[in-house]
């Protein structure tokens, strides 16, 4: 044909006429390829004209679109195959298997791996301060003149807010009080009328009882009053009672047994002429001694005991320990505590009889004042990791400068180290009396913190959390609450807040524990893992010193200010602060500066790295 030419594209090819005139003849013609794919396929179109030709591009071919997955019919045809339904099962049966065999062994190990194991829980007189009340003298509630057991009662909230936990009550039986401690007793199950009623006493324990507080009385078992009913009958040689004291005939009137002394001076005997013999008495002619080798009376003791825990007592505080159990007379009158062990058992078997029923611990403190080994004694031959001696439970005794007139940053850690790491039996709980009052009013808060720091039960007597010795009592409480800062705030800061702390009930305490810088400073750390560490930094001297404490161990970069001692003010026990003045609370630990008799203190994170 002229002017037209025929090119082929593949066997699909599509020639297109390029006049209008042959247009509809080729349109009857025959397709010569696939008409359902013709040009939607993406072939070539060409289009051919008298001066050229032209190759249009159609539609790209459409993309392999891959594996489009398997139709119903196919995945019926699986689903039903035996060889996959057996797979199944075994592949889900595998899967419990592993998952209950991991569940078993999880627990296996749980139960049979080695455990760290957990601290008990200290116990309620080894958490809180032992505050010992004078009952006569603390708060008097009918005007009176003297204090009373009611009075006792009206104030303890007052305790409460302090941060007491354990109020230890002075002697208040009945008792002609010949003696100054009120210790001869006439009636051991009898309030004295001075001090209040039976009822009374019931209404003050139920009061600590409501606040949670614990109380802890006087047990005298060596002697009695003369005017004990006991005394009185055995004078009489009344056959229940006549050898309830130790009696001996010695060389007549004139004559006693031996040469004992009592702690006073002079004899320990005195002649009864009504029956005819000698009667030890190593505190006074007026206070017999018992005789507690004799079953009888140890059996009376212990249903005194046994009484005052039915009225809700929580401890006894056993005095005059060393002379309970006498020598023969035959002997010199030596103070051994091994001869008291005997009777301390005894003792011990009914509060811990009581410990048993109740589920609240019922506590054996000893106050004595004995050498470090026979100290260590009265712990018992066993002590538990829980801290608690198979004789008494704490000894309250003067430990750590208790006796001393003078106190340095070196005798200080002479002093707790000796005791501490050295005389203390292992895992022995301590007391510490060392009163805050004892070496003057500018360290009676350095000495309170350093107290309430100690891994250990501190006592204070009634007055000490205000810097007291023989100061109206009520109105320094009264001015000290109104200030803003005072010795009452930093002993109830430390009562409160710092006692219960995990560093203080179960904290190491190593030779590292204590330090001495800048020859007057003294510092003692707390620390246990996982939990907040202190640091008390206590200056002696009469200058500032600045410290580093950064190189002492567990302690980083930055420590924070906890509480420090007062600036005396024109109130006694009170520092007036400037208002508007905020206190510099964070310090870099490499220099602290701490002022002439004050004391520091500061909590931090400890560095176990």
């Amino acid at each position: 044909m002229d002017g037209d030419s025929e090119i082929k594209s593949g066997d699909k090819a599509a020639v297109i006429p390029a006049t209008e005139e042959g247009k509809e003849g080729i349109d009857e013609m025959p397709p010569t390829y696939d008409e359902a794919k013709g040009l939607t396929t993406g072939e070539a179109a060409v289009k051919i004209t008298s001066n050229e030709t032209k190759i249009d591009i159609g539609k790209e071919k459409e993309a392999d679109q891959g594996f489009q997955g398997l139709t119903k019919d196919e995945l019926m045809k699986y689903a039903n195959d035996p060889y996959w339904v057996r797979l199944r099962w075994i592949l889900f049966i595998l899967f419990w298997v592993i998952w209950v065999a991991m569940l078993v062994a999880s627990v296996v190990i749980i139960i049979y791996a080695p455990k760290c194991p957990s601290p008990e829980p200290k116990q309620w007189w080894q958490k809180s301060p032992v505050y010992k009340v004078d009952v006569g003298k603390f708060e008097d509630s009918d005007a009176d003149g003297e204090g009373d057991l009611a009075g006792v009662q009206s104030k303890l909230d007052y305790l409460v807010e302090t941060g007491v936990g354990t109020v230890y009550l002075s002697a208040f039986f009945q008792s002609p009080r010949a003696a100054t401690d009120s210790f001869d007793i006439q009636d051991y199950k009898s309030v004295a009328s001075e001090f209040g009623s039976l009822e009374d006493w019931k209404a003050l324990v139920a009061a600590l009882k409501e606040r949670d507080q614990k109380v802890v009385i006087d047990f005298i078992p060596n002697h009695t009053s003369d005017k004990h009913e006991w005394f009185e009958m055995s004078i009489a040689e009344d056959p229940a009672y006549v050898d309830f004291y130790i009696w001996n005939e010695g060389g007549g009137a004139d004559s006693p047994p031996n040469d004992w002394t009592g702690v006073s001076g002079g004899s320990a005997w005195s002649w009864s002429g009504e029956r005819g013999a000698w009667y030890l008495h190593q505190f006074g002619e007026n206070q017999p001694d018992l005789n507690l080798a004799n079953p009888a009376v140890v059996a009376e003791l212990e249903k005194v005991l046994q009484f005052w825990i039915s009225t809700g007592v929580n401890g006894f505080v056993i005095n005059d320990v060393p002379y309970m159990v006498d020598a023969p007379v035959s002997a010199g009158n030596d103070k051994s505590i091994s001869r008291q062990v005997e009777i301390l058992k005894k003792f011990r078997a009914v509060v811990d009889a009581e410990t048993e029923d109740s589920g609240i611990p019922c506590v054996l403190y000893a106050n004595v004042d004995l050498p470090v080994d026979q100290l260590s004694a009265l712990y018992g031959d066993e002590i538990s990791e829980s801290n608690v001696g198979s004789l008494v439970h704490l000894p309250l005794a003067p430990t750590l400068l208790a006796t001393s007139s003078d106190i340095t940053a070196v005798s200080l850690k002479e002093a707790f180290d000796q005791y501490m790491l050295v005389d203390l039996p292992v895992n022995a709980w301590p007391s510490f009396t060392l009163s805050s009052t004892q070496f003057g009013p500018e360290l009676v808060d350095p000495l309170t913190m350093f107290k309430m720091l100690l891994p250990g039960t501190s006592m204070s007597v009634s007055g000490e959390e205000l810097g007291l010795v023989d100061e109206d009592f009520w109105t320094s409480v009264d001015a000290q609450k109104a200030g803003s800062m005072s010795h009452l705030k930093v002993f109830s800061t430390l009562a409160n807040k710092l006692r219960h702390q995990e560093a203080i009930l179960f904290g190491e305490v190593t030779s590292n524990s204590t330090f001495v810088m800048e020859d007057t400073v003294f510092g003692l750390t707390r620390c246990k893992k996982g939990n907040p560490g202190y640091v008390l930094a206590i200056n002696f001297g009469e200058e500032e010193k600045t410290v580093d404490m950064s190189m002492v161990e567990r302690i980083p970069g930055s420590i924070r200010l906890m509480t420090r001692s007062i600036q005396a003010g024109e109130v006694q026990g009170v520092e007036t602060v400037e208002v508007g003045v905020e206190e510099v609370k964070r310090f870099d630990s490499n220099s602290v500066l701490i002022k002439p008799k004050e004391g520091r203190l500061f909590t931090f994170v400890p560095n176990f790295d």
